[in-house]
């Protein structure tokens, strides 16, 4: 599928939210994908196909040596759902050795080329650890994962020949987000796309609800002290063009939609923030930071007959598939 097909596509799943309930499409996605910490400079190492490479355990605090296979199978298995289209999943596949790849240029001076932490990297998981949470369809899904992984073995995304810090996410607002909007740093190749099939995600909005002193006590983390009434709380919103909220004056302070998704516990930096009955309520769109590809859209390209290079071609800007 070209740019132009999935555009007209877009257009027709937009207009399909007037007439289906979100309910209605099942989604399997069960982890954020955040990677919240973006390299500044980008990395000029060539890519490095050696089938060995080194995992640092953050909980145990200790380095193995995996197979790349193996690596990637883990990683696909930890981030993405197996239930998903085998073409999203070789996308996540080539998405996840590429982030590799830019990571293990930035460690080149560590004893190990990537962590497991899914807060600065990609989540990983062994095998004991696929069966814990595949349970009885272990074999179906490592097959179709590992399946899905061979097929795409050592490919990743390039810009002017280099491996890209190949961020990705689990639902956008209906429009990825720009890498500089969610953490400063400037990439011509993570820039907003639409993928307005995330709107018929399930998953796609949540709401949150606190009450007065929860949400007082919760905004003394981000330095600021409310007083008066639950409606005096509220502010004026800044928004990027896809929804993420830049700033938020709470309480007459001005703090950023991100410091607002920690300090909150939401899904992403794109919400409404509303009060009703003393109550604090945000609505929240998508689930994650909202940059690159998203799983969700990935899959639904997939179904519509896309193949994981049109995927990534359509999430990572005038990037190309290299080998």
């Amino acid at each position: 599928m070209n740019n132009k097909t999935y555009a007209v596509l877009a257009a027709v799943i937009l207009f399909s939210l007037l007439t289906f309930p979100l309910a209605a499409i099942k989604n399997d996605v069960e982890t954020d994908a955040s990677l919240p910490v973006a390299a500044t400079v980008f990395s000029d190492t060539d890519d490095d196909s050696s089938s060995i490479m080194t995992l640092h355990l953050s909980e145990e605090d200790d380095e193995i040596s995996l197979e790349i296979s193996d690596y990637i199978t883990g990683v696909v298995a930890a981030e993405m759902s197996a239930a998903y289209d085998s073409e999203a999943l070789k996308a996540q596949a080539v998405a996840s050795y590429t982030f590799y790849l830019f990571r293990k240029a930035e460690n080149a001076d560590q004893d190990y080329d990537i962590t497991d932490s899914s807060l600065t990297d990609q989540s990983y998981l062994d095998e004991e650890g696929r069966r814990e949470k595949w349970g009885d369809n272990f074999d179906e899904n490592e097959e179709k994962i590992k399946d899905a992984v061979h097929a795409v073995l050592y490919q990743y995304i390039a810009y002017d020949g280099k491996p890209i810090f190949a961020a990705y996410h689990s639902i956008s607002g209906g429009k990825t987000e720009s890498a500089e909007n969610i953490w400063g740093g400037s990439y011509p190749y993570l820039q907003p796309v639409e993928s307005v099939a995330d709107m018929l995600s399930p998953d796609y909005i949540s709401t949150v609800t606190y009450t007065k002193d929860e949400f007082v006590s919760m905004a003394a983390s981000l330095d600021i002290e409310l007083e008066g009434e639950p409606a005096d709380f509220l502010g004026d919103a800044d928004c990027t063009e896809s929804g993420t909220v830049k700033t938020y004056s709470l309480g007459g302070k001005s703090v950023t939609g991100m410091q607002m998704r920690e300090a909150f516990s939401l899904r992403s930096a794109n919400f409404d923030l509303a009060e009703k009955d003393g109550k604090l309520i945000f609505t929240v769109r998508g689930f994650g930071h909202g940059v690159g590809m998203s799983q969700y859209g990935a899959n639904a390209m997939a179904q519509q007959g896309s193949d994981y290079k049109d995927i990534l071609n359509w999430y990572y800007t005038d990037c190309e598939i290299k080998s």
